[in-house]
């Protein structure tokens, strides 16, 4: 051990540094500053005082703790050589106590510095100790338990606070790779045979915790991250794939199937502690990759051959011996083509060749696109070739993930296609609903980063399956047209009854099963998505919301194909879940929510690409089912159930004198009278079910959506439009096109098109239509004739309305207002015979003008959040006279008759007892409240309100009964006008109050309350409703 006390000359200098001299106050108060910061071993951090003067301090082991590690090393073995070159490693006297005075050390590291373990790293002990000991002495029993536990301990992943990370990582790596090359999954694995032997009781406390032991050693090991490929050279290439090694590994040494083994049988008490465990290894297992690589990778079996179009190729001829210099450059240069060109690791360069024949050496990892493909062409390039472009997606050549190429190691994309496949047809269900219980009730296992390693692996599994159908399918398209080739070409050379011998092509749909990924299409499961969803948001965990989205989105694209399924009980599942969805407003409430909660400098691309995506599906959704979307079918009585009462019927009139048969006879009625009882529950529910579809309004909802902030998150993302796939593109354009056809007052003409008219997408749009790139692309053809259209109408309009300029700079709250102010040049919404003066209204009206004149009224505009101003509609002319006499007798006649009113309900006089008073401090409570979601759907104004408050009397409440004394005479005046609210607003009705700001800050807070339950207010209806409102209602 002499060596290792001089490769740790470096720790000792502190002692010597610290007999030169003692450090002042100011210098020992310094460095004990520096313990709670992040210095790492062998770092120097220098230090000056207000004299000027320096002090070294350095993180380094106690030189007592130092030299008791240094002995315990030594005495644990020592490698020696025999006669014929091979080595054996002998251990040393007492090495079980030794065994345990290290573990006691390690036990005792500090958990932030970790200086023993960072020692242990550098010296190589479980390289050079502890895996020789373990592989040598692997039938003492008692030696490798000991050993296991220090192997455990040292291969823990560091904590995110630990100091310098990086060098625990190198350490962790080279641990990694000793257990790679000396064979020790095997052995590992023959410690587990005789505890997995043993089943129920049979099984010992012993046999779990060596069981406890390897499978978490097996997790530390996954847990440790690939080098990253930054830092790798050619003599380091080994650890930028140490990941995928073990993974292969495992997977041969049959760990994997060890793992489905628990998986299957999770429920039972031996294996129900070991589900967190089971679910952290399989998604490290698959964070490897993605799921559209890992589906990329099934092919057709090896006896089939694939599809070419083009003739065989005729093999070359053999080489001959070129004797000239130039013969051999030329035979050298076609053995190199006829290779796969793969990239080199020697100098991290990228060699890129594009469809033009063209190659460059890609040094500069920060361009993207046009900037690194070469775009030079050959001369004589015509057609269709020279139209292409040269790459796609770029994403496609560097992945935007953290996973590698499947394509490069076959034995590792098997593996991953094994384990899904094996999860979802095996033990989905079973580890899913023990994973969901351990959420729903809380379990004091958890740990902060379980649930989203939930989410990852719910989201890959669905994606992997939900994209592999319609992969099969391609397959056994292209097998079907192999074996039509194969027949034609058999019948020709052999015979009919050569044809007629070959068997048909296996069935590649056989064991896809649609239905295995239901287990986590629940209810449960979408609320969990969502409340986790508003959790991250409130901590501003972006990084975990956007896994969150992923899943969600993932779950309503699989939602999609259960709907279109062929199979009719997946199609009631489907719909039965978009009912819950589409109608509990639980999941439509939120994604408008999301859309307008993004920020460019706190969301990834990522995120907008996959709310996008939601978006899209959503409203794909709504429009397939229809403008309502009526998911709900009439029910038809099963003819089971009436076979069975007709065959009840005729035992009570056959055995009507037994008593045998008259006790049947009365439990048949008990049992007819709970098939009833379940008949009115499922009308019931049914009648709740058209309800809701009745109330659910498509067109408001997406108009939700339209706002300044969504139309800038989908700009952000179409001016990556060279990045983003197709299909994201299309979501944009899909986006874009629906608002502006979208109405934004219903039956009128104006839409929101001039939402789209920001100088953001301005810009966006002009450097579309300027990229020469894109101009000949299929998939760019329709996007550009939309960018022209919707360009070509800004100027048109600007031609007649020279402050849609200043209009495109300014961000606009109230969309569809501004909408229709600007395409109607700013005119009023209201009629010109009600925009003049009363006075002037009364000179210039006509007795015999009967026509029927269409009143635009601001509650029927359908705007958000604002009530219509009319700057002409002011107070009546003082220059015009007007007898009393007159004005009291023609009001009434002249006014128009009110319009049905839309009653106050019970859930919103509840609603509204609840905001009064949480809000009654606030001077503008009324107006505040009508900013909820629950009042603007039912186009509630501040003084419908106010009027309501007081009907109900909720205002008594908070003042003196003298003032209540005062208010009485004006309350039945109140309590008429809300008996007989309608949708008509005042004429004239108040500008815009400064207090509006104050009721958008508050909007946030509004939020919570906006997920009460309203169904359950109506199937229990309220007791302490007052009489005059029953009545009423």
């Amino acid at each position: 051990m002499a060596s290792l006390g001089r490769k740790d000359d470096a720790l000792l200098e502190l002692e010597d540094d610290e007999d030169d001299g003692a450090f002042d106050e100011a210098h020992c108060e310094r460095a004990r500053s520096l313990e709670a910061l992040d210095v790492s071993e062998n770092e120097e951090e220098a230090l000056v005082d207000e004299d000027g003067n320096e002090a070294v301090v350095k993180r380094t082991l106690d030189p007592a703790m130092l030299n008791e590690l240094l002995l315990v090393c030594s005495n644990l073995g020592v490698l020696t050589e025999t006669d014929d070159g091979d080595s054996n490693f002998t251990r040393g006297e007492d090495c079980e106590e030794w065994i345990h005075d290290l573990q006691r050390a390690i036990r005792r590291d500090h958990a932030i510095h970790r200086l023993v373990s960072k020692t242990l790293g550098r010296w190589q002990i479980l390289q050079k100790k502890l895996i020789p000991l373990l592989i040598n002495h692997q039938n003492d029993w008692s030696l490798v338990f000991s050993i296991l536990k220090v192997l455990v301990m040292l291969t823990m992943k560091p904590a995110n606070e630990s100091d310098n990370i990086a060098l625990q990582l190198k350490y962790l790596r080279g641990y990694k790779r000793a257990f790679l090359t000396h064979g020790v999954v095997q052995l590992l694995m023959s410690i587990l045979v005789e505890p997995l032997s043993r089943e129920g009781s049979a099984r010992t406390s012993q046999d779990y915790l060596n069981m406890e032991l390897v499978l978490t050693l097996f997790r530390n090991l996954l847990a440790i991250p690939n080098e990253s490929l930054r830092h790798v050279t050619a003599a380091t290439n080994h650890m930028a794939r140490l990941q995928e090694d073990l993974i292969v590994v495992l997977y041969e040494e049959n760990v994997f199937d060890m793992l489905l083994l628990f998986a299957q049988d999770i429920e039972s008490a031996e294996n129900r502690e070991w589900n967190l465990l089971l679910m952290e290894m399989f998604d490290l297992v698959l964070q490897t990759t993605t799921p559209k690589q890992l589906v990329a990778t099934i092919q057709l079996p090896p006896s089939t051959p694939p599809v070419d179009e083009a003739p065989q190729p005729v093999a070359p001829p053999p080489m001959q011996h070129q004797v000239s210099l130039l013969g051999q450059l030329k035979t050298e240069s076609q053995h190199r083509g006829a290779k796969n060109q793969r990239h080199s690791n020697f100098g991290g360069m990228l060699v890129l060749q594009g469809k033009t024949g063209c190659r460059t050496i890609l040094t500069d990892f920060s361009k993207s696109g046009d900037d690194v493909i070469p775009q030079a062409q050959k001369k004589g390039l015509r057609g269709r070739r020279q139209k292409q472009h040269a790459m796609n997606d770029i994403q496609e050549v560097f992945g935007g993930h953290t996973g590698s190429s499947l394509d490069l190691n076959m034995r590792l994309s098997e593996a991953l296609r094994t384990i899904c496949d094996e999860l979802l047809s095996k033990c989905y269900p079973q580890l899913t609903s023990s994973l969901k219980n351990e959420f729903r009730r809380g379990s004091g296992k958890l740990l902060p980063n379980d649930r989203l390693l939930y989410f990852h692996l719910v989201w890959f599994l669905t994606a992997y399956h939900r994209l592999k159908l319609p992969h099969l399918k391609s397959l056994q398209k292209q097998q079907a047209e192999i074996f039509e080739k194969d027949k034609e070409r058999v019948f020709r050379e052999q015979g009919m009854d050569a044809m007629m011998a070959l068997l048909n092509p296996t069935n590649l749909l056989a064991t896809y099963d649609q239905k295995a990924i239901l287990s986590t299409l629940d209810m449960f499961s979408f609320n969990f998505v969502l409340q986790s969803i508003e959790s991250y948001a409130e901590a501003k965990n972006y990084h975990a919301m956007i896994g969150a989205v992923k899943v969600v989105t993932e779950m309503i694209a699989m939602l999609t194909e259960l709907v279109t399924s062929a199979d009719t009980r997946l199609q009631r599942i489907g719909q039965s879940l978009q009912h819950k969805l589409f109608y509990e407003r639980e999941f439509l409430d939120r994604l408008p929510v999301l859309i307008k909660s993004w920020s460019p400098s706190a969301f990834t691309l990522e995120y907008v690409v996959e709310v996008a995506t939601l978006t899209h599906l959503v409203l794909k959704m709504i429009d397939t089912e229809g403008k309502h979307l009526k998911v709900l079918q009439k029910r038809r009585n099963a003819p089971g159930k009436k076979k069975k009462k007709q065959t009840k019927k005729k035992t009570k009139s056959g055995d009507a004198n037994d008593r045998a048969a008259g006790d049947n006879d009365a439990e048949d009625d008990d049992e007819d009278d709970d098939e009833e009882d379940e008949e009115d529950g499922d009308r019931q529910m049914q009648l709740e079910m058209r309800r809701k579809e009745e109330e659910f309004d498509t067109r408001k909802y997406f108009g939700s959506m339209i706002s300044h902030e969504s139309i800038k998150m989908y700009c952000y993302l179409l001016r990556h439009y060279k990045t983003n796939s197709a299909k994201v593109n299309h979501y944009v354009f899909s986006f874009f096109y629906r608002v502006q056809g979208f109405q934004a007052l219903m039956g009128e003409d104006p839409t929101m098109e001039p939402m789209l008219f920001n100088i953001q997408c301005l810009m966006t749009f002009n450097t579309m239509l300027q990229d020469p790139s894109i101009q000949n692309k299929k998939e760019f053809r329709h996007i550009l004739d939309f960018l022209r259209t919707t360009v070509r109408h800004f100027f048109a309009l600007a031609e007649t309305n020279h402050l849609l300029y200043v209009e495109s700079l300014i961000r606009h709250p109230f969309a569809p207002r501004t909408c229709v102010m600007i395409q109607r040049r700013y005119k009023s919404l209201l009629p010109e015979s009600l925009v003049a003066p009363k006075g002037r209204r009364d000179l210039s009206s006509d007795d015999d003008d009967d026509d029927d004149v269409r009143v635009v009224r601001p509650r029927e505009l359908e705007i958000e959040g604002e009530a219509e101003f009319d700057f002409m509609a002011a107070a009546p002319s003082i220059l015009v006279a007007k007898d009393p006499a007159t004005t009291t007798t023609k009001a009434k006649p002249a006014r128009k008759p009110r319009a049905k009113t839309k009653t106050w309900s019970v859930i919103e006089d509840k609603y509204l007892t609840k905001m009064y008073f949480k809000f009654k401090h606030l001077p503008s409570v009324f107006e505040v409240i009508s900013y909820e979601d629950m009042f603007q759907d039912r186009d509630r104004t501040p003084d419908q309100i106010e009027r309501r408050v007081k009907h109900l009397k909720l205002h008594k409440k908070t003042h003196d009964d003298d003032d209540d004394d005062d208010d009485d005479g004006g309350d039945d005046d109140d309590d008429a006008m809300s008996a007989t609210d309608d949708n008509v607003a005042p004429r004239s009705p108040k500008p815009t109050r400064s207090v509006r700001k104050t009721a958008e800050a508050f909007y946030k807070d509004l939020n919570g309350s906006e997920d009460d339950d309203d169904d359950d207010a109506f199937l229990s209806a309220p007791t302490n409703v007052a009489p005059s409102l029953g009545a009423r209602l």
